[in-house]
């Protein structure tokens, strides 16, 4: 008999490791019930462009001691809401939001952790790196209402072609209700994934997730106390044909060591950035100063860059007139857009005046009562200082496609009578 050697006894080790750890689909879904929530949301005004009304999702438990749960951004919403979870046959438990992403389609949930019954569980979470494709995974929620549903699939490959994010792609199947569960990988029963949007037609149909790697970072610096908030650089940012390497393609700062041309490749001391998505990722936490490498020239530089917090949704306010929901403009790259006409309409209430009007979502409001506002807050102190009778001249500018101009513009009244200020991380107004 030959002799067995070391390496070998190695690699059986390892191999027993690895069955131990593997698991049935049952044992799978057992556990997946165990940590997954129903989302139940009121949200009656929408801000940041929410569509606003009462919707239900999924959610999952990520930590037991804090009482966290994380669900997508779309189904917690970035508006005035109130949020309800229920762990399978509990009772609703109201849940506070502490982080809507305004880039990722993530947001973490607080709850009362004595209010998590005892059988539940964390989510074993993937963070390390992304699944390999063709990995079977399982997309679980409550689609279309039906309550605790798996569906399976495997993990089609991975695209950042609806930059800025990146998704993981899968032929399980995610629907409306299922939108914030977990997309977990059947061997080892890992989240890998939060499901998050579907398109199909006649001869595709494929299912996006929001990587994990991402969504842990947000949550590790979260429990450090540090700030989680996305940054970005005062740049525009362009890729060549079909490489999705971040160049920068204009500055617009005049003291920033970036120069058009440059291809970003590290931020600090982070492993190799593929994708805009991934410079986005690790400038979080770096606070208003990183230190990028880049390649120019064909020499590779470390240089210092400032970076500009991108809004908060939690934080944003809004003056709704009659109707007209205003509030500043909240896109990552808005910096770099002139700062004229920094509010802009997010919402219209049609059973309101404001109904009756030319109003457009996403116009840009130009002046009230001839006077330009750069905030909500001052356009709403200014509104509440009116006389009931007064009616606001509220002019709007917005984008055409026509072949001549770039604008169109409409001159609309509305009575400040009916004015209030809306918080977007209060509850549903």
């Amino acid at each position: 008999m030959q002799p067995v050697s070391i390496l070998t006894i190695i690699a059986l080790a390892a191999a027993s490791q690895d069955l131990m750890e593997a698991k049935t689909a049952e044992e799978v879904l057992a556990e997946a019930e165990r940590y997954t929530v129903e989302v139940e949301v009121v949200n009656a005004i929408g801000l940041n462009l929410d569509e606003g009304g009462n919707s239900t999702g999924t959610g999952f438990l990520v930590d037991k001691e804090r009482g966290w749960l994380i669900t997508n951004a779309h189904v917690a919403t970035r508006s005035p809401a109130s949020v309800e979870i229920s762990f399978n046959d509990e009772k609703p438990i109201e849940a506070r939001r502490i982080h809507v992403d305004p880039v990722i389609d993530l947001a973490v949930l607080e709850i009362q952790a004595s209010r998590i019954p005892h059988t539940a569980l964390d989510a074993p979470l993937a963070c390390e790196a992304l699944p390999a494709k063709g990995a079977a995974v399982l997309a679980y929620g409550h689609p279309k209402g039906l309550k605790y549903t798996g569906s399976r699939g495997i993990i089609s490959g991975f695209t950042d072609r609806y930059l800025p994010h990146s998704y993981l792609m899968t032929d399980a199947q995610i629907d409306n209700g299922s939108s914030g569960g977990p997309l977990i990988r059947t061997d080892d029963g890992r989240v890998v994934g939060i499901n998050t949007a579907s398109t199909e037609s006649e001869k595709l149909s494929v299912s996006f997730a929001e990587p994990m790697p991402a969504v842990c970072r947000i949550l590790e610096l979260l429990r450090s106390g540090k700030d989680a908030g996305a940054r970005h650089l005062n740049i525009g940012l362009a890729r060549i044909g079909g490489d999705p390497l971040p160049i920068v393609a204009a500055t617009y700062d005049k003291q920033s060591a970036l120069k058009a041309g440059d291809l970003i490749t590290h931020v600090e001391e982070s492993g190799p950035i593929n994708n805009y998505a991934d410079l986005l990722d690790l400038l979080r936490g770096s606070g208003e100063t990183a230190m990028i490498t880049v390649e120019r020239e064909n020499k590779s530089l470390v240089v210092p860059v400032r970076t500009h917090k991108v809004p908060d949704p939690l934080e944003a306010k809004a003056v709704d007139i009659a109707g007209l929901v205003i509030s500043e403009a909240w896109f990552v790259d808005e910096p770099l857009v002139s700062n004229s006409y920094s509010l802009r309409v997010h919402f219209i209430d049609y059973s309101r005046a404001a109904g009756n009007t030319e109003a457009e979502i996403s116009s840009r409001v130009v002046s009230v009562d001839g006077k330009e506002f750069s905030s909500s807050e001052a356009l709403y102190h200014y509104l509440n200082d009116k006389a009931d009778d007064h009616e606001a001249l509220i002019v709007l500018r917005t984008q055409t496609l026509s072949d001549l101009e770039y604008f169109a513009y409409d001159i609309i009244e509305l009575p400040v009578s009916d004015v209030r200020l809306l918080h977007s991380g209060g509850k549903a107004q």
